[in-house]
């Protein structure tokens, strides 16, 4: 925009001045900047404005003043992104809800089958006792019942009339039995008994003539005899021969040994630890029963076995609620005797709070922070969202099974901040 000035040739000129500025305020008016009431010059900015560090007063976007504007788009992308950060922990929280729901929904199930089958055991049972009481009943009442000659009894509960049913005598001759009495002391004519020792037959002896009887079984050594029936000596102090008897570890055969030659038999079974053995039939049952570990690492996915080195322990917990300034356990696990390395992560939630500092580590008091400083690590956050934070790396020496926690201690102002962790072991030894 130009403006044309007259030019003052004398100082006394009054008016040609005065109509110069006059001229200055019509375009400063019209053409730079517009001012209430005025509405010719309405028009825009054909450079940036540059305002030498100053602010801008007094200056609105469709009813809003411009420094509001900004402040609103300065703090839109915090907005933003504390926004996503609650979706994702809502989604966390989300996941491990469904998780809890089916273990729930598993154990229902199992609780009602096996709720089922004592029902059945009971009723079962209930069937067996109601059996065997019918059963007994029966019993004693044919335990009580009289048997008939015609059926193998004798038709009578007493002997007298038992008897009398039988036909039989209480003593003499009866009329079936002619030749037998009571007794004998002796028999009429004497018979001779003579064994057989070649003879295995038996020899039925009823007094009227003599009987030679053979033999059964084998005459031990006690009895004058040899104990066996292969003519060998039934037991021989040293061989005639010495023999020598040599065990083949690489062999599993037998060797039959009669003392005629040199045996080498070979081995079966596995030989102990207590024997000096391994206890073990291959080279890692053996390292593990002899208390050794391989120095060659696993491809398979397999876990070490417990007490092995590389045993891995882990657990976790969730929604632990934080008192201001005061040390809490967030997870535990139980470890055995051993030399640990133990790490734990912990995530502080706030709700309505500000955290201005947080101190997290590893401890085998509960609720209570490591002593040493460098066993720990502090922050001074001043945050509004949520941190995750590892503790740091911490060798857990341990002669005896002893619970190992993390710890964690957070600042905040009013409101609410709970925790979440994992604590992992590795046994290095």
């Amino acid at each position: 925009m130009a403006v044309v000035i007259n030019t003052v040739t004398n100082l006394e000129k009054l008016s040609l001045i005065n109509s110069n500025f006059t001229k200055l305020a019509q375009a400063i008016n019209e053409s730079l900047v517009w001012r209430n009431g005025i509405t010719a010059g309405e028009t825009q900015f054909t450079r940036d404005l540059d305002l030498n560090g100053y602010a801008l007063i007094n200056a609105y976007v469709d009813g809003y003043p411009l420094k509001d504007i900004k402040t609103a788009a300065l703090a839109a992308p915090a907005a933003a992104a504390e926004a996503e950060q609650q979706a994702q922990i809502a989604a966390a929280q989300a996941v491990v809800a469904s998780a809890q729901a089916t273990v729930a929904s598993e154990q229902a199930i199992i609780a009602t089958n096996k709720a089922t089958e004592l029902s059945s055991a009971v009723s079962q049972v209930s069937q067996n006792s109601s059996d065997i009481s019918a059963l007994t009943l029966r019993v004693t009442a044919e335990e009580q019942k009289v048997q008939s000659v015609a059926l193998g009894g004798t038709g009578a509960s007493n002997a007298v009339t038992a008897r009398a049913n039988l036909s039989a005598a209480s003593s003499g001759a009866n009329t079936d039995i002619t030749s037998i009495t009571g007794s004998a002391a002796s028999l009429t004519t004497a018979r001779t008994f003579q064994t057989n020792l070649a003879s295995t037959a038996t020899a039925s002896f009823n007094g009227t003539a003599n009987v030679s009887p053979g033999v059964t079984g084998i005459l031990p050594i006690a009895n004058g005899g040899t104990g066996n029936t292969t003519n060998l000596a039934a037991s021989a102090t040293i061989l005639a021969t010495a023999r020598t008897v040599q065990t083949n570890l690489s062999s599993t055969a037998s060797a039959s040994f009669n003392g005629s030659a040199n045996i080498s038999p070979g081995v079966t079974g596995t030989l102990p630890i207590a024997n000096g053995g391994t206890g073990a039939t291959t080279a890692s049952t053996a390292l593990a029963a002899l208390g050794g570990q391989s120095s060659v690492g696993v491809t398979n996915g397999s876990e070490a076995t417990t007490g092995t080195l590389g045993e891995y322990q882990e657990a976790s917990a969730s929604g632990v609620a934080l008192v201001n300034a005061t040390a809490k356990t967030v997870a535990s696990v139980s470890l055995t005797a051993g030399d640990w390395d133990v790490q734990g992560v912990v995530m502080a939630t706030p709700t309505g709070a500000t955290m201005t500092g947080i101190a997290l580590g590893v401890s085998t008091t509960n609720n209570t922070l490591p002593a040493s400083s460098y066993d720990q690590v502090v922050v001074r956050p001043n945050a509004t969202g949520y941190i995750t934070m590892n503790t740091p790396h911490t060798r857990i020496n341990l002669t005896a099974t002893t619970t190992v926690y993390i710890i964690g201690l957070v600042e905040f102002s009013s409101g609410s901040v709970s925790a979440s962790g994992r604590i992992r072991a590795r046994r290095v030894r």
